[in-house]
């Protein structure tokens, strides 16, 4: 009984040396946005089964985080091209962020510590480019309601205005009257 509790112990103290290592891939579904809008920031986590300490974000000034939450990813694609066999495998973890700029112009995500598998990473810098939204003084939009103040479950009527100064079609102007 005794050999197997140290042949157990052993085998324990050797597992995280078969253990996959872990690696990170992190990105933003796009680089440039308007102010008000959000992006998604994605990040793979190859090799491990869990997030245990999430980026912290709040090095990042003018930027609103929502977690969307993770979730453990297995995926296996195997593909055979003239007998020839390719095998591509991802177990680990795939945890996600929506990110909302409060203010314009180039924000970047500075390095950002994080931990998962018990392995110590490092979220890559990421530069994302928000635009302020242009003004068009060839349009003006009015929302209005009624009654003006609702109250809560009071019905209301929305009344949408659009009013354009000029207006052009195929390149050339048409007269409003």
């Amino acid at each position: 009984m005794r050999r197997v509790r140290i042949l157990l112990a052993l085998w324990l103290a050797a597992l995280p040396a078969f253990a996959e290592e872990v690696s990170l891939e992190a990105s933003l579904d796009r680089d440039r946005i308007y102010l008000g809008e959000s992006v998604v920031l994605t990040v793979k986590l190859q090799g491990a089964a869990a997030l245990s300490v999430a980026p912290d974000f709040s090095r990042v000034p003018d930027l609103t985080v929502e977690d969307l939450g993770g979730s453990p990813q297995n995926q296996s694609f195997v593909s055979i091209v003239n007998g020839r066999v390719t095998r591509n495998e991802f177990r680990g973890y795939l945890a996600r962020w929506k990110l909302t700029p409060r203010q314009g112009g180039t924000v970047t995500l500075p390095p950002l510590p994080l931990e998962a598998g018990g392995a110590h990473l490092t979220l890559p810098a990421l530069t994302l480019q928000v635009e302020q939204p242009g003004e068009n003084p060839q349009v003006a939009v009015l929302l209005s309601c009624d009654p003006p103040e609702p109250s809560v479950e009071e019905p209301c009527t929305l009344t949408l205005t659009v009013l354009l100064k000029r207006l052009e079609v195929s390149g050339k102007p048409v007269e409003l009257d």
